[in-house]
């Protein structure tokens, strides 16, 4: 019967190595898809104030099958949701600001999380704001929305402040 015994440098260096991975947290080699998806929306928040379209839409999905709905309508596809995007910004006043506040992330799988949350959008004639649901898919390692749900005044009747 033939054992394989492993050198004892090699069994030393293999024991160190968890050992090490374990201690400084090295084992996770992903951060939360909780802090993942908030600092998703935080880049898009950020990317809208800027008025780079081009950065909001990198957090969709890329797909046919991606939905946007709101109070007055269910928009089908990432074409068609850029395209309603550029139309809402076009009609937005450039010196207005977006912010996602009350933020409840609940992991739905390990594939999927479910985001909550309070929108606001506000600038010196008007002040906006409405609840979201998203559902972020991890989809080729990146975290993306692939359903949105919206709240909020109608799109032809900003709020006064």
């Amino acid at each position: 019967m033939h054992r394989t015994i492993w050198p004892t440098a090699s069994l030393r260096c293999l024991l160190a190595l968890t050992a090490t991975l374990a201690l400084c947290g090295c084992s996770q080699v992903h951060p939360e898809p909780e802090l993942l998806v908030v600092n998703a929306l935080n880049h898009q928040a950020d990317a809208w104030n800027r008025g780079h379209l081009d950065e909001v839409m990198e957090q969709y999905w890329q797909s046919d099958q991606l939905t946007v709905t709101s109070a007055r309508e269910t928009v089908r596809g990432w074409a068609n949701v850029r395209d309603h995007l550029r139309e809402r910004h076009a009609r937005a006043p450039q010196d207005g600001r977006l912010r996602y506040e009350r933020l409840n992330v609940e992991p739905v799988s390990d594939d999927s999380v479910w985001v909550t949350g309070r929108w606001t959008y506000e600038n010196n004639q008007v002040r906006e704001s409405g609840t979201f649901a998203r559902l972020f898919r991890r989809i080729h390692g990146r975290w993306l929305i692939a359903h949105e749900f919206l709240t909020g005044p109608p799109d032809d009747e900003p709020s006064a402040q």
